[in-house]
């Protein structure tokens, strides 16, 4: 058993938390390196996700102009679903406020409190990104008028 697994075994069992093999397959914590500090470093990972999904709804929601794949994939989003999106993001940025706050605090408490928190909607957020992520992925599939995205270029 790695040093890694070992030790959060033990605040595990301190603090509660989720099982090391499923927060591993969400986050890759066995890729840590030091077991030191391992719950903040735990949410470091998380709060890694977090920036990077949030950029990803940013950039449907906020598309850069000098993007092609930007403005192309803007157009495949209805209202409602920005709505959703944007519903989603909120909770995602409250996340990574709050993990940016623990960085001032420095405590195994607090951030195994993050930890438990996002765990429990961590499933429900990861269904909705893929979604995000498929209808992305769509739009690149569908027929698209390329003059229509080149226009955004000027």
């Amino acid at each position: 058993m790695s040093e890694i697994k070992k030790t959060y075994a033990s605040l595990a069992s301190r603090y509660k938390l989720p099982d090391f093999e499923a927060l591993d397959k969400a986050f890759e914590i066995i890729t840590l390196e030091h077991d030191e500090f391992l719950l903040r470093e735990i949410r470091r990972k998380i709060a890694d996700r977090l920036e990077f999904y949030t950029h990803i709804i940013e950039s449907i929601m906020q598309p850069d102009t000098a993007s092609v794949s930007h403005m192309h994939e803007y157009r495949f989003f209805d209202e409602p679903k920005k709505k959703a999106m944007f519903s989603l993001f909120r909770e995602l940025m409250g996340y990574h406020r709050w993990s940016l706050k623990l960085e001032s605090r420095l405590g195994d408490k607090d951030d195994a409190a993050f930890i438990n928190d996002i765990w429990h909607k961590w499933e429900q957020y990861r269904k909705e990104m893929e979604g995000i992520c498929e209808q992305m992925e769509l739009s690149w599939k569908a027929e698209a008028d390329a003059a229509e995205d080149l226009e955004y270029l000027g």
